[in-house]
């Protein structure tokens, strides 16, 4: 994205139309308004109906910005002429099924992956689908669709081959997230089982899921004490953020008020900027939620939002920290789809 803003901008002031729009487009996507790029790229779209590129940044800005109604439009006018044009996997349908699912039509979603046709199957799509599947109460389905993807193999956005743990944790984000007792029991073993089986215990890959895994159980004491095994990188903020949000949180769970209370004071006093700043107001949320203070953690979440927050299936409604929020009327307000 840099080296074509910088070939762009060496061209400046003799833009044409529509390399305006796409510098415009990448400028608000860098300073993460997310929406102005999604009406940008759209735009530019409406220019050019082959531009592929376009209309699916514009469709995956939408999402972001909790429009998954206009995405699905973007989705529906880009001609399957152009759209499918790859042949080993297709970026539309994974923003489509995002958009689906934002808007809980979990049979919409299952449908898609059900019918998607290319070699590779994106693991994005294969996640949302067993989410859906829960949702719906397939439970009988769950073993054959998770045996069919780990069979036929996923693949990140980059057309790499990724692993099964995704397809484990989603299963079991979405049954703790919706109360779903047996199949959290049931999958939550078996999340354990393939950590245990193909992680060396002594990384991070192991000790995030299994200390997350830990906790959707109901054992935050052990959750935590995995999680402070995990070494941090001082050199990387987000990460850093991240943990004092999941440690914030357990010890809040737990009834440690005051160092709970501690860690909120310190993310509060630290000076970040760009996205580290949505991340401490977001973190910041997560323990506010976890010791009950809603409202708080509300008006927190509107400011990660204003500092560039993205709406996703594992933030927000989807993030299980965020879960004493659920039918709280100001965040499932601020949760709605708008368009």
């Amino acid at each position: 994205r840099d080296s074509v803003l910088q070939f762009i901008e060496q061209r400046n002031p003799d833009f044409t139309p529509w390399e305006a729009l796409r510098h415009k487009a990448i400028l608000a996507s860098k300073d993460n308004n997310y929406l102005e790029s999604a009406r940008l790229n759209e735009q530019r779209f409406l220019m050019d109906r082959s531009d592929t590129n376009a209309s699916y940044n514009s469709a995956f800005q939408y999402t972001r910005s909790n429009m998954p109604k206009k995405a699905l439009e973007m989705f529906d006018a880009t001609d399957p002429r152009f759209r499918d044009m790859s042949s080993d996997f297709s970026w539309f349908e994974a923003v489509a099924a995002r958009a689906h699912y934002m808007l809980e039509d979990f049979e919409q979603v299952a449908r898609l992956a059900t019918n998607y046709s290319f070699p590779k199957m994106l693991s994005g799509i294969a996640n949302l689908h067993m989410r859906s599947l829960v949702r719906l109460d397939s439970v009988d389905q769950l073993d054959m669709v998770l045996e069919d993807y780990i069979d036929r193999g996923i693949y990140n956005m980059g057309g790499n081959e990724s692993n099964a743990r995704q397809l484990y944790r989603t299963i079991c984000e979405e049954a703790y997230l919706h109360d779903k007792a047996g199949i959290l029991k049931k999958w939550i073993e078996k999340y354990q089982d393939w950590i245990t089986e193909n992680l060396d215990s002594t990384t991070y890959g192991y000790l995030n899921h299994m200390a997350r895994s830990n906790f959707m159980e109901g054992n935050v004491e052990d959750a935590l004490s995995i999680r402070n095994r995990i070494e941090q990188d001082s050199s990387r903020i987000d990460w850093i953020i991240r943990d004092i949000g999941w440690k914030g949180s357990c010890l809040a769970i737990l009834g440690d008020t005051t160092q709970a209370l501690n860690l909120i004071e310190y993310l509060n006093e630290q000076e970040y900027s760009g996205l580290n700043k949505d991340d401490a107001h977001y973190n910041m949320a997560m323990i506010q939620a976890n010791l009950g203070q809603k409202e708080a953690a509300v008006d927190n979440l509107k400011l990660a939002e204003e500092n560039g927050m993205t709406y996703g299936v594992r933030s927000g409604k989807g993030d299980i920290f965020l879960k004493p929020l659920h039918g709280y009327p100001p965040f499932e307000a601020l949760m709605k789809p708008r368009g």
